[in-house]
Parts: C-alpha cells; sequence; structure tokens
C-alpha cells in the first residue's frame, strides 16, 4: 500500500466515528418522535394525550432532551479516560475496547424496557464513542 493511500484510509477511519457519533444523535432525534417509543417508554403522546410518568409536555420534552444529550454527556468521561488507555494498552487495542463498549451500549439501548435502561444506554455508548 502506498504512503498516500495509507494516509487517506487513516484520515477516512478516524473521521468515520465523528461521522458514527452525528449519525446516532440524528437516528435517536427520529425515534424519540415516534408514537410507539413515547407509548413504551410512558412519556406525553404527540397528540397531546399525557401518562403516568410524565404529568406534562414540559417534563417529557426535558426527558427526551435528555436521552439525546446524554450520549455527548457519556463520552466526556471517555474522552478523558481514552488517552490514558491508549498509553496503557496501545492504540489498537483502545479502539477495540471502546468499540465494543459502545456495542454494549447499543445492546442495552436496543432491549431497554425502561426509560433507566435507555440512559444506561446511551451513557455507555457515548463512554465508548469518547
Amino acid at each position: 500500500m502506498g504512503k498516500k493511500l495509507y494516509v487517506w484510509s487513516r484520515a477516512v477511519f478516524a473521521a468515520s466515528g465523528g461521522f458514527m457519533f452525528g449519525y446516532d444523535i440524528g437516528a435517536i432525534n427520529g425515534v424519540k418522535d415516534m408514537d410507539g417509543f413515547r407509548q413504551t417508554f410512558n412519556l406525553s403522546y404527540s397528540d397531546g394525550n399525557e401518562t403516568a410518568q410524565c404529568e406534562d409536555d414540559v417534563e417529557a420534552s426535558a426527558v427526551l432532551g435528555l436521552i439525546v444529550a446524554i450520549l455527548s454527556i457519556g463520552a466526556i468521561p471517555g474522552v478523558l479516560l481514552g488517552g490514558v488507555l491508549s498509553d496503557w494498552i496501545g492504540r489498537k487495542k483502545s479502539i477495540t475496547v471502546g468499540a465494543a463498549i459502545y456495542g454494549v451500549g447499543g445492546i442495552l439501548q436496543t432491549g431497554a424496557v425502561h426509560i433507566s435502561m435507555i440512559y444506561l444506554g446511551r451513557f455507555t455508548a457515548g463512554f465508548g464513542t469518547g
């Protein structure tokens, strides 16, 4: 492999992390507006009906906003520990560990039956992204 191709392939690989982070934020924005998601997690529906967990639309908006933001919140400790982990076990292994942690976060979000599992899954995925 030529040096130029090597550099470009590494740049594309590094940029894909940012792409996936943005894709995840965009995907959760679509999911949080689905009526099925709101019914499953007892959030107020898009037609204004209220349920037991959220007393009004302001509270539901706060919960939905936290679902989106907690990925970025989880990335903060991931970024802070990423360099230390990379120095300790090496760059390639630290990328593998981050991907595994991100995968665990995805599994938690997919299997969520309560809003706290969504929070934990989003935080874990953010930690892995960081």
